[in-house]
């Protein structure tokens, strides 16, 4: 409490004559006694230049307490660290050092955005304390694991692991709550935490068997930042309370991509063709490091060229190779490296929480990218795939319908909004029935 106004109001409606600072808290792991000389008085005139006399009498006060107290009585009282259950090597300070825990190596082959950066850095460096990147799957964005509850606490007891937190290895203890607590101490340092993966709307807003919801266990501190990244700009809304906290990660621009293909590959190569491959790929990183991966695994059979040549002869060879898979240390043990599999996983979250919208999405994939007239989108819902939800009276999509569905692959950062009026434009590799989501072929037809 550093609010010297509230230290008179407290002090005049309870008589108060001082607040504890150093060891407030200590009472909630293990009895204790705290011997103070009072030298900051609970009111607007703190003054440090009694600290020194206050310090001579408590210590002479806890010298003559330990000299009235029977040994035996003290013997027989359970040590500190056995009452905090930790190891001989733990130590409580460690918890107030600095620490860095990011599960993942840092990428050699790592190209700068600058402009996310310096967003990053200056809402970093303002009075807001949540902010958050947007992005399709694949997109680049940069650790809490935020998918599932699951993934969630224990990225939680790992926090807690490197911080030696008391009792973390206690049954009885909730270690969201305990690791919430402690990163909202006053006396902690400045924290920056990253949420990585917070999609599932369900999982972090929604309360379960009487269990608090996920976002209720993300803590609040001055001067401290929580980093959201995730794909779903709904969420990312709600988690920050701000629109203007979220950045939405575009494709690289052309320069980047061609830089991050140069680097993953790591030899002269042909620069037009190189030009073409990401460009094709439409400059997202992912898709790019595939591509380089596939190439370097097969080189010198395979060259940008005939990888390029392989892309764009049919829509069953594009699928094959935007699923190709060597994996990646810089990814959760079990996730796909996959272009294919990363969105067929937006997708199936779609499916869930809007399936008119999937629905669209699944016709929206039979045309071309780009200027897709509206009028052609209309009876997407007719053919009910995955909902039981009617149409409108004439058999197609009311008007109301048509926006909210497209609103929600905005989202998603599946669709842009299109220059031409009364049309519409989507990411072009989610395009083509055998390229990307597996539509069912009957779908409507």
């Amino acid at each position: 409490m550093k609010d010297a106004r509230i230290w008179d109001k407290l002090a005049a409606e309870r008589n108060v004559l001082c607040f504890e600072m150093e060891a407030a808290g200590l009472m909630n792991h293990f009895l204790c006694l705290v011997i103070w000389g009072i030298c900051d008085y609970s009111d607007l005139h703190k003054n440090k230049v009694w600290q020194g006399f206050a310090a001579m009498v408590a210590a002479a006060y806890a010298k003559d307490l330990l000299l009235q107290i029977a040994l035996t009585s003290v013997e027989a009282e359970k040590p500190v660290l056995e009452s905090l259950k930790l190891g001989e090597a733990e130590d409580l300070s460690i918890a107030r050092n600095p620490h860095f825990l990011v599960p993942f190596p840092s990428d050699p082959d790592f190209v700068n955005r600058s402009e996310i950066w310096t967003w990053i850095e200056e809402r970093h460096a303002g009075p807001e304390s949540r902010f958050a990147l947007v992005g399709m799957g694949g997109f680049g964005v940069f650790w809490v694991h935020g998918s599932t509850k699951e993934t969630f606490k224990e990225s939680y007891r790992s926090i807690a692991d490197v911080l030696a937190l008391p009792r973390r290895h206690d049954p009885d203890v909730d270690v969201l709550v305990l690791v919430c607590d402690w990163l909202q101490r006053e006396d902690v340092s400045p924290w920056l935490m990253i949420i990585d993966n917070a999609d599932d709307i369900q999982m972090l807003f929604s309360e379960r068997n009487s269990e608090k919801p996920i976002t209720s266990y993300l803590p609040k501190r001055e001067n401290s930042k929580i980093l959201i990244t995730l794909r779903n700009s709904d969420a990312a809304e709600r988690l920050t309370g701000n629109v203007k906290m979220i950045y939405a990660v575009p494709t690289m621009e052309n320069e980047q991509a061609l830089q991050l293909l140069q680097k993953k590959l790591g030899r002269d190569f042909n620069e037009a063709a190189a030009i073409r491959l990401s460009r094709t790929l439409e400059c997202i990183p992912l898709a790019v490091n595939q591509a380089a991966a596939y190439i370097n695994r097969r080189s010198p059979r395979v060259t940008i060229l005939s990888y390029l040549d392989e892309f764009q002869k049919s829509e069953n060879r594009k699928g094959t190779l935007l699923r190709s898979d060597r994996g990646d240390i810089r990814r959760y043990d079990g996730v796909l490296n996959s272009v294919v599999v990363t969105w067929q996983v937006t997708f199936e979250q779609i499916k869930r929480e809007q399936p008119r919208a999937a629905n669209l999405l699944s016709l929206m994939s039979y045309f071309h990218a780009q200027n897709i007239p509206d009028y052609m989108l209309y009876n997407y819902n007719s053919g009910d795939i995955y909902s039981e939800e009617g149409s409108d009276e004439y058999g197609g999509t009311s008007d109301v319908d048509f926006e909210d569905d497209l609103d929600v692959l905005w989202g998603y950062s599946l669709y842009n909004f299109a220059l031409k009026f009364g049309s519409q434009n989507m990411v072009s590799l989610t395009n083509g029935r055998h390229s990307f989501f597996n539509w069912p072929h009957d779908t409507f037809y």
